[in-house]
């Protein structure tokens, strides 16, 4: 099956684009910057979970694939052909799309690559008695050939590209999971997983959709708006307004230094019924920090916010959306909830309500939590744009709900 290409397939893309079982993937694409969002399979039930992806040549689309082999496509991304019906020897684990974006290699745990389109075989690892699975694949820059890399950092070279090195046999801590070419195909990266202790304690709750918390499920189309770095005694009233005004929730990280500057704020957001998030009281990378000076960030914050609440503050965003494993163990013990955020439509960089209000509602998904910013510096434009952002939120079917009250 190695280098099996598969082509007239028109009617398994639709099979592998509706395919009915029993996996939940989830698997969303995140949006940055101006990157897009053009669909997803989050929320649909598939055979197999989402492993791989790659971008169309113009980045107006874009390829997501299946452990099985099945190929889905968004935006102008094209189907040329899928492995989902073949008997796969062993996973899917990852793609890369041609120059030209008119085709694709799909590459196993076990070396195997299969091709579709203008993609052509130039040798697999498969039948090879690999040591460890193959756990990622780059192409050269025209297309003749690519690079498969294992689990142990070895790489493998086929048709023109070329060995600059690997991390096989260096007894590496943890496994490799993915690699990128450079450029002009003269280098690559290969990218351990990190360390291997866990991320946080099994208490510690990290909030980075809606389906992170109680109450909500997977595929509701429910949103969440958030607000950073106020309050302003500029922007942080019109924000306000608008929002009363629509009857829509919403959540406000504040900097502590801030809001003690402007209680008056403080206590009309949680009059309105608003969430007011601690957002450590110098905007300050809790992860860079030494162990004993981010109590004193978050606590001073909280002592503040539980007194305009009444009650004990839920969460906490950390600037920079990086608290580090310690830190958020010891919110955890505060009853601390991380918030982080899932849409960020680069509002803080000012790059117009139009574009602001576009980067929102393109990338809008199921369990969304946007962020924007209401201090900080000039809002203005995000002001501007609230409005669109909020009917076109509703007009698309979806409902802001709080998060963090």
């Amino acid at each position: 099956m190695v280098g099996l290409a598969v082509v007239g397939l028109a009617v398994s893309s639709i099979r592998d684009q509706t395919a009915s079982a029993t996996t939940d993937t989830a698997a969303s694409p995140i949006p940055f910057g101006d990157a897009g969002f053009f669909g997803s399979m989050g929320g649909q039930q598939l055979a197999a979970p989402v492993v791989a992806m790659d971008a169309t040549p113009d980045g107006g689309g874009y390829w997501l694939v299946g452990a099985d082999g099945g190929v889905f496509t968004f935006g102008d991304a094209h189907f040329y052909g899928s492995a989902a019906n073949l008997h796969l020897g062993a996973p899917i684990v990852a793609m890369d799309a041609t120059p030209d974006g008119g085709g694709y290699w799909l590459v196993g745990a076990d070396g195997g690559v299969f091709t579709f389109g203008d993609a052509h075989l130039y040798g697999s690892a498969r039948g090879k008695s690999l040591t460890v699975p193959t756990v990622a694949m780059g192409a050269t820059p025209d297309g003749r050939g690519y690079w498969l890399v294992g689990a142990d950092g070895g790489v493998l070279t086929f048709g023109d590209a070329h060995f600059y090195g690997s991390a096989g046999g260096q007894n590496l801590a943890v496994p490799i999971i993915a690699m990128a070419a450079s450029p002009d195909g003269g280098g690559y990266w290969l990218l351990p997983t990190g360390p291997p202790s866990s991320r946080t304690s099994p208490s510690a709750t990290v909030i980075r959709t809606l389906f992170d918390v109680a109450g909500y499920h997977v595929g509701q189309e429910v949103v969440a708006l958030t607000f950073d770095d106020g309050p302003s005694p500029t922007y942080t009233p019109q924000i306000l307004r608008i929002l009363t005004a629509d009857h829509v929730p919403a959540s406000f990280s504040i900097i502590g230094r801030q809001g003690a500057a402007d209680t008056g704020i403080l206590g009309q957001e949680a009059a309105d019924g608003f969430a007011l998030v601690n957002h450590t009281w110098d905007h300050v990378n809790l992860a860079a920090l030494p162990a004993a000076e981010w109590p004193a960030e978050v606590d001073r914050t909280d002592t503040l916010l539980a007194g305009a609440l009444g009650h004990p503050v839920r969460c906490l965003r950390p600037p920079y959306g990086d608290a580090g494993p310690a830190v958020v163990n010891g919110l955890a013990q505060r009853g601390l909830a991380e918030l982080l955020w899932s849409i960020d439509p680069s509002d803080y960089l000012r790059p117009g309500a139009t574009t602001i209000a576009s980067r929102v509602l393109s990338a809008l998904r199921p369990g969304a939590i946007i962020l924007l910013h209401d201090g900080g510096g000039d809002r203005s434009q995000t002001v501007a744009a609230l409005p669109t952002i909020i009917s076109g939120i509703q007009t698309a079917g979806y409902r802001i709900v709080p998060v963090c009250t």
